[in-house]
């Protein structure tokens, strides 16, 4: 019994206990980035299209989860119209992306949806 649970928790420490694996087919479950939430999934995708490569010292690619957008006050659950990452776009007024012009229009509404539904 004791090198059952001995094992058990070595497997787990070698990482057989995480919830996603990038190196299994977790990706087609998960997305590419590990989140399972497609209205999330979508939205992440244009934040890390369109703002994480320029908010690298601010460390927004840390940021993985909802939680961590919004304990940043990045984001106002269900107020896109307040949300700082919608605010500093070019298409909302703002003035980011720097780089170019404003994201695309659908990235926006990804991204306003996915706040909304917060």
């Amino acid at each position: 019994m004791k090198l059952k649970i001995l094992f058990t928790s070595f497997l787990y420490l070698a990482g057989c206990g995480q919830v996603y694996n990038s190196n299994t087919f977790d990706q087609y479950n998960y997305g590419a980035n590990g989140i399972s939430d497609p209205v999330f999934a979508e939205a992440y995708s244009a934040l890390k299209v369109r703002c994480m490569n320029c908010h690298v010292h601010a460390g927004w690619s840390a940021y993985t989860t909802e939680a961590q957008w919004t304990s940043a006050g990045l984001v106002i659950p269900g107020s896109p119209s307040t949300s700082t990452v919608i605010t500093r776009l070019k298409n909302s007024g703002g003035d980011m992306p720097t780089d170019s012009g404003a994201i695309p229009n659908a990235e926006k509404i990804a991204i306003e949806t996915w706040i909304n539904a917060l």
